[in-house]
């Protein structure tokens, strides 16, 4: 990341599903060219997490002393009293408080016993901050009111897949050992799935192209076969049926939201030419793209 917007404001993003209930406070960058980044001790009832895009900071969590440097991070966990108390000339930062509350109770905790451990920039994380200084500072106001709802999309897309590419790395693989057998299986199972349709929302939302089986099985570890079987015992539909589904609400969403062409909407969604995309539409849902597009402007 070579350039940066020099003021980006809070961004509003809601998420509620059945996975998590999302709010963000805050998704801003912060530069010291531009601003002191010295705060006072102070805590909050929501997670902070600071991710340092270029230079370093030292932050004092509770009594602890805790040095952070660039493509690194770090998530304070609520009521954590914690200051910044030195940064280098050249520091640019990500700062992300959010409230968090998920589905699952076991993790839903573990979350919240999380160590303020320095941990490495994921994938995600660094998207979500390029996403962020890509953006013109006109439109660094309200999410709802300012941005596209392209923009509004990736926003909201990359900040969830971030979340559980966070819970990884804050909950070791043993944590679920000491509850019942059906109970492990039943939410490993679970969060498969959601992992799986996140990371088909994150990657149609980013412009990345649309993700085959290959690409889901490479990120999850399992098999084709694994991950086929888990979605039939969870959702009673194959893989193949999701990546389809998920493939139609984002036409959809593209057809509805935005003045795309067809050839541009094929391509965001994986479709070798324009006319493949006609027909899986059709195949669907009865009638063409435009057809679609003209009953939702009506």
């Amino acid at each position: 990341m070579n350039s940066y917007t020099p003021k980006l404001n809070q961004y509003y993003i809601r998420i509620c599903d059945d996975v998590c209930t999302l709010k963000v406070h805050w998704l801003r960058t912060t530069m010291a060219d531009t601003e002191n980044l010295l705060t006072t001790r102070t805590k909050h009832h929501f997670y902070e997490l600071h991710y340092i895009l270029d230079g370093n900071i030292t932050l004092k969590v509770s009594e602890q002393d805790i040095f952070l440097e660039k493509n690194q991070f770090i998530l304070i966990t609520p009521e954590h009293y914690h200051e910044i108390t030195a940064y280098s000339p050249n520091t640019k930062k990500l700062v992300f408080g959010f409230d968090a509350e998920l589905t699952d109770k076991l993790l839903n905790q573990k979350l919240k016993e999380a160590s303020c451990t320095i941990h490495e920039e994921t994938n995600y994380l660094r998207k979500l901050a390029e996403l962020l200084i890509s953006l013109p500072e006109e439109q660094s106001l309200d999410l709802s009111r300012n941005l596209s709802n392209i923009i509004s999309i990736q926003l909201r897309c990359l900040t969830e897949a971030f979340l559980f590419t966070l819970l990884p790395l804050l909950i070791s693989e043993d944590t679920t050992t000491d509850i019942p057998e059906g109970v492990t299986k039943n939410s490993y199972k679970q969060d498969l799935v959601e992992k799986m349709i996140t990371y088909i929302r994150s990657c149609t939302a980013t412009g990345s192209g649309f993700v085959t089986v290959d690409d889901i099985t490479e990120l999850l570890h399992i098999s084709k076969r694994h991950l086929n079987r888990i979605c039939m015992e969870t959702t009673g539909k194959t893989s193949r049926k999701i990546l389809d589904e998920e493939r139609l609400r984002y036409i959809r969403d593209l057809l509805s939201t935005t003045g795309y062409t067809l050839h541009d909407i094929a391509f965001l969604t994986g479709f070798a030419s324009e006319q493949s995309l006609v027909r899986f539409f059709h195949q669907r849902e009865g009638y063409t793209p435009t057809q679609y597009r003209k009953n939702i402007l009506k």
